[in-house]
């Protein structure tokens, strides 16, 4: 008989798992302790619904805390805030932190009702912190009566010298005191403890028995995590979607799907002056009308600002062509000669001189121009166009003399 048939029909799953009764569901295995097996299989028994019940279940929307349809929930999965080192991620997240505590949109992204916001940060002194909060309160003109809800309903801790399963008891004891609606986690990086490329150390942190999902479900609250792209970071992001940018963070896939939605930070141009915010998992419940948006640093204080139709104007200004030839010249090997065909390919990638790479047909023309200003030199060989710092061997040079 199948489990829930053996339960409905007044079982007594002890003595089953005893070895009194054979019951599919149970793995065939005699668990170390039955006692504490059986009452942890019987309560993940009561609690499943088959999925007619799903059908007719009201779907309880006062347990959402972030976006428009659900992108973050109470009791649910953490999500994710995902940008380069420098990008503007600690910003992000006191900003964002000082409109959600006031019951405001930040970034297009409404909170259900002014949060109680916890903020566990390892990567920012008095110092930054100071000129971030005051960045922002002083550019959006915030008042005395909001600065007293922002105090009352915020709390940023530095907490240092704790990682793994010491920092998920630290938290999760912080959270129980403290009873925030959200907590923030910056970085993920630091508070792990180990590579984020440890697919068991990562899954583990995020659902272990200790775990932030398991926190966020047994204290019914929120939470964002922070956390980086690679270190080395030349991949051509042109054209993905929201499923590619789901994993743009650092370490095993097992941290994007362990989580729930996320927001990505992307740098928007070659100066660092305009950025790309993407809604990636769960993008559409976000509540924005398309799945990006554009922001800038500002120029007075520490703070974002919406990138207005001029910031993206000159965004779209080209760069000079000396720096197009300067960042083909990063792909070229210095001591071998390259089909001019791949030359191209390589410079719609990023490199320390564009950050977005160049499209095919000013890709060429830098090639073209290196080669006439005598940066590189050109030559057929076996029917294919080769380019190199170093001039062609010689007829001569290819017999061995």
């Amino acid at each position: 008989m199948d489990f829930r048939q053996f339960k409905n029909s007044g079982g007594d799953i002890q003595a089953a798992m005893n070895g009194g009764e054979v019951i599919t569901g149970l793995n065939g295995r005699d668990p170390d302790n039955p006692s504490e097996q059986a009452v942890e299989t019987e309560a993940l028994i009561d609690s499943g619904r088959s999925l007619t019940e799903f059908a007719s279940l009201p779907i309880d929307h006062s347990k959402t805390l972030l976006g428009a349809n659900r992108w973050l929930c109470r009791g649910a999965r953490a999500g994710l805030v995902i940008s380069s080192t420098g990008a503007g991620k600690s910003t992000t997240v006191t900003q964002a932190a000082i409109f959600w505590s006031l019951g405001e949109t930040a970034f297009g992204i409404e909170p259900s009702g002014p949060l109680r916001i916890l903020i566990i940060q390892a990567e920012n002194d008095d110092g930054d912190n100071s000129e971030a909060a005051r960045g922002i309160m002083d550019h959006f003109g915030i008042n005395a009566a909001q600065r007293a809800q922002i105090a009352q309903r915020t709390l940023s801790i530095a907490l240092r010298g704790k990682t793994g399963l010491d920092f998920l008891i630290t938290l999760r004891a912080l959270c129980k005191c403290w009873k925030p609606d959200l907590v923030i986690i910056d970085p993920l990086g630091v508070y792990l403890g180990d590579d984020p490329k440890d697919a068991g150390k990562a899954g583990a942190f995020l659902d272990g028995p200790l775990g932030i999902n398991k926190l966020t479900a047994d204290l019914n609250i929120g939470a964002l995590i922070v956390c980086h792209t690679p270190k080395t970071n030349h991949r051509d992001t042109t054209g993905w979607n929201s499923s590619q940018w789901s994993y743009a963070s650092a370490g095993a896939a097992v941290i994007n799907d362990s989580t729930g939605c996320s927001l990505i930070i992307d740098q928007a141009d070659n100066d660092g002056k305009l950025f790309k915010f993407i809604a990636g998992k769960r993008g559409g419940r976000i509540g924005w009308e398309e799945r990006e948006r554009y922001y800038c640093h500002g120029s007075d204080g520490i703070y974002w600002r919406e990138a207005t139709p001029e910031d993206m104007a000159v965004s779209e200004v080209d760069v000079s062509i000396e720096t197009h030839m300067n960042h083909v010249l990063e792909f070229i090997d210095e001591t071998h000669p390259m089909k001019k065909a791949n030359l191209i390919t390589y410079a719609r990638k990023a490199s320390e001189h564009l950050r977005r790479g160049l499209a095919k047909g000013a890709a060429r023309q830098a090639i073209d121009l290196c080669i006439a200003e005598g940066k590189l030199y050109e030559w057929t060989e076996r029917r294919e166009k080769l380019v190199s710092f170093s001039p062609p061997p010689t007829q001569e040079d290819s017999h061995g003399g």
